[in-house]
C-alpha cells in the first residue's frame, strides 16, 4: 500500500502570523513617508483596533510579501477593496512599486525578529491545537510544510514552541513555485496524487492542485474570505476546521 503525505501551508494554517505581518507593514510604510519623521513601533496594541480588524480582513487578498503595504495602502486610504478582484486591481496600480514594498517589508522584519527576537516569536503565536498536536508528536515522517514563508523562520518559530520539525521538510517557495515543489514533494518520495493531502488557507493554490488528483482541503480558521469559501464550496474543495486537521494529524 502507498505512503500517503500530508503537506500544509504554514501561515494560516499553523501559525497564525498576522500580528507580526502587520507590525513590520505599519513600520515599512511609516519608513517610506517623507513628510514626517515617521517612529517605529513595536506594540501591536498601539495599533488601532479597526485598522487591525481590517488588515485582518484584507489579509486573504495577498499574493506574496509585496502585498503586506497595499494591505496598508488601502487602509490608509480608505479605499473600498472587498474583493480579490479589488485588490487585484489596486495591486495593479501600485505594480512598479511592488518590489520596493516587498523590499521594505523583509527589511522590517528582519529589524523585528534580529533586534527584537522575544516579541518576534510572540507575534508568532501557533493555533493552540494544532500546535499541541505537533509538540506531541515524535516523528514527522510523511508530513511537510510548504509556505512562502523564509525556511529559517519557519524552523525558528516551531522551536521556540517546541516543536523539532525536521527542516529538510519545510519547503520555502515563492507563490508562482508552489505548485512545481508539491509535485517535486511527492516525486521525491514516490507518492501517489491520489495518496496526497494538501492544506491550504489560499484557494488558489489548491484550485491548481486539485486537476492533477490531489486531495486538496481549505483550511477555514486561516486567511479566508468569504468569497474564497464560496469558491471553494463551488469547486467540490472540502473544508475543514481545526478539529479536523488536529484528527488529520494524529492519524500520521
Amino acid at each position: 500500500m502507498d505512503s500517503r503525505l500530508l503537506v500544509t501551508d504554514f501561515d494560516g494554517v499553523i501559525c497564525d502570523s498576522v500580528s507580526e505581518c502587520m507590525l513590520a507593514a505599519e513600520n515599512a510604510w511609516r519608513g517610506l513617508q517623507t513628510s514626517y519623521e515617521a517612529q517605529k513601533i513595536f506594540d501591536i496594541d498601539a495599533i488601532h483596533t479597526d485598522r487591525k480588524r481590517r488588515f485582518r480582513e484584507l489579509r486573504p487578498y495577498l499574493r506574496g510579501a509585496e502585498d503586506f503595504i497595499p494591505i496598508v495602502i488601502a487602509i490608509e486610504r480608505d479605499l473600498e477593496v472587498y474583493s480579490q478582484t479589488d485588490f487585484d486591481l489596486l495591486r495593479r496600480r501600485l505594480q512598479h512599486q511592488l518590489a520596493d514594498y516587498q523590499q521594505a517589508f523583509y527589511t522590517e522584519r528582519d529589524f523585528l525578529r534580529n533586534k527584537h527576537h522575544s516579541l518576534w516569536l510572540q507575534l508568532n503565536p501557533l493555533f493552540a491545537e494544532i500546535g499541541r498536536v505537533l509538540a506531541a508528536r515524535s516523528s514527522f515522517e510523511h508530513i511537510h510544510i510548504l509556505t512562502t514563508k523564509r525556511q529559517p523562520d519557519v524552523e525558528d518559530i516551531l522551536q521556540y514552541h517546541g516543536i523539532s520539525f525536521p527542516p529538510e521538510q519545510i519547503h520555502s517557495v515563492k507563490s508562482d513555485g508552489k505548485m512545481p515543489r508539491l509535485q517535486q514533494i511527492m516525486q521525491s518520495g514516490a507518492y501517489t496524487p491520489g495518496n496526497t493531502i494538501y492544506v491550504e488557507d489560499q484557494v488558489d493554490y489548491l484550485l491548481s492542485a486539485a486537476p492533477q488528483g490531489v486531495n486538496v482541503q481549505l483550511a477555514e480558521w486561516g486567511y479566508v474570505s468569504e468569497e474564497q469559501r464560496h469558491t471553494a464550496e463551488r469547486r467540490s474543495i472540502k473544508v475543514i476546521d481545526q478539529p479536523d486537521l488536529v484528527e488529520l494529524l494524529e492519524s500520521f
